[in-house]
């Protein structure tokens, strides 16, 4: 089921910008082969339909409302007509009637007493929701989240029960429709967004997903295509952010299911930050030219740089499809719609590609004013941020000021992870 804020299926832009050197070695999708060797992706990930005991029949579409979500079941027959019929059947029992009560029919489940917060107030989602819409007083002292009014948590926390979908029905649908996939992650371990990436490769291949483009700079493509041949590599190719277990796990389980990996991001990375450390109009203005130059020669920013190397792989073939797994600065529009100049939003604006982009959230950012806003919530969701008014105005973080002007509402669509157990 796909939300409908996901941009339709665009005809690929044929305009003839190449990445030199990065795609020297590609191979066309159908030639595609998955190597003979294989690494086995031990990778664990709670399945969404595992954490309600497989029972999917909550999801209910309209005609004139086409995002998931959780409510119960529709039941067609009428409510008055069963009415009339228990009445008609079942005689009134008054506090005077001798006797014990009837017994409980099979199936009559006991109301829960729910547990009471800091104001004496329910505190439970109940009624079958995620999330409790009203903070508790504790929760409303939370200096974290003492910047925002008490009315736009609560609203916030209504717009997550009432749009959340299931991840990956949301990523795979979505991928059906779009040329790019983009995952926003943040780059700490362990890491539940490349646990489920890992966990949906196969899913993507089948959506049509033909290449993994990752923020690896353009120097390690040797050894990522070593990495497509034997199904090694060492961590030391890759950027010191992206050295861990679980993302060695992800680049795995795309290669197991025949996805390629593709290093897209710029040489010399951190080249922007080195200029900014240099003042200008100081002793070191010649340094500071001299970087710029080298800036220019290798194409200008990172973004510029992965834009362009995503755009020569769909270019490559009509029927390529990409998924592009980068930090989520990346996938933000902080200007408003197609004022960006982030990778994401020049694919689409620049390049005209339709882009479907899933940034992150979890317990491992402890920072975040999702995760202190959705304390509690037991299973992982999608939310469409374009629908979230109230959570979309949130910052990222209530507490980091490098954050202060970086909205919820700068990204697309929104993966709240539930909180895992310590590992």
């Amino acid at each position: 089921m796909v939300n409908d804020n996901f941009n339709k299926f665009d005809a690929p832009n044929n305009d003839s910008d190449q990445v030199s050197a990065l795609l020297s070695a590609d191979v066309d999708h159908k030639s595609l082969s998955k190597p003979t060797t294989k690494t086995e992706d031990n990778c664990s990930f709670l399945d969404f339909n595992d954490s309600i005991d497989g029972d999917t029949s909550s999801y209910q579409t309209t005609s004139s409302q086409s995002d998931t979500s959780y409510g119960a079941n529709d039941d067609s027959s009428s409510g008055d007509d069963k009415d009339e019929e228990k009445k008609d059947r079942t005689p009134e029992r008054k506090p005077s009637d001798e006797g014990p009560a009837p017994p409980k029919k099979e199936g009559d489940i006991p109301a829960k007493v729910p547990a009471l917060g800091a104001d004496n107030k329910p505190s439970t989602a109940g009624d079958g929701k995620l999330l409790p819409e009203r903070l508790t007083d504790e929760e409303a002292k939370n200096p974290d989240l003492r910047q925002f009014s008490r009315a736009t948590l609560e609203a916030a926390r209504k717009e997550i029960n009432d749009l959340a979908t299931d991840p990956k029905k949301a990523v795979i649908g979505a991928a059906k429709v779009n040329r790019v996939i983009a995952f926003g992650e943040k780059h700490v371990t362990p890491n539940p967004h490349r646990e489920f990436g890992a966990s949906i490769m196969a899913d993507l291949q089948a959506s049509g997903v033909t290449h993994l483009a990752i923020e690896v700079p353009v120097t390690s493509k040797d050894a990522i295509d070593k990495f497509w041949e034997t199904g090694k590599i060492d961590k030391k190719d890759l950027p010191k952010d992206l050295q861990h277990d679980d993302f060695i796990k992800l680049i795995t389980a795309a290669r197991d299911a025949g996805i390629r990996p593709v290093p897209v991001d710029r040489a010399k990375p951190d080249l922007e930050r080195e200029i900014n450390k240099i003042p200008i109009g100081g002793s070191q203005d010649g340094e500071r030219m001299k970087l710029e130059d080298e800036l220019a020669r290798l194409g200008g920013s990172r973004d510029n740089h992965m834009a362009k190397s995503i755009k020569s792989l769909l270019d490559a073939d009509k029927n390529n499809k990409v998924a592009f797994w980068v930090g989520s600065d990346h996938l933000a529009d902080p200007e408003g719609k197609g004022q960006s100049n982030m990778a994401v939003e020049q694919l689409r604006e620049k390049y005209g590609f339709s882009v479907a982009a899933f940034a992150d959230e979890g317990s491992y950012y402890p920072d975040s004013t999702v995760v202190k806003l959705t304390k509690g919530l037991t299973k992982d969701v999608a939310i469409p941020m374009e629908k979230a008014k109230n959570l979309g105005g949130l910052t990222i973080s209530g507490s980091n000021p490098d954050f202060a002007s970086d909205l919820y509402k700068n990204y697309q669509n929104l993966i709240i992870y539930a909180q895992r157990p310590a590992k």
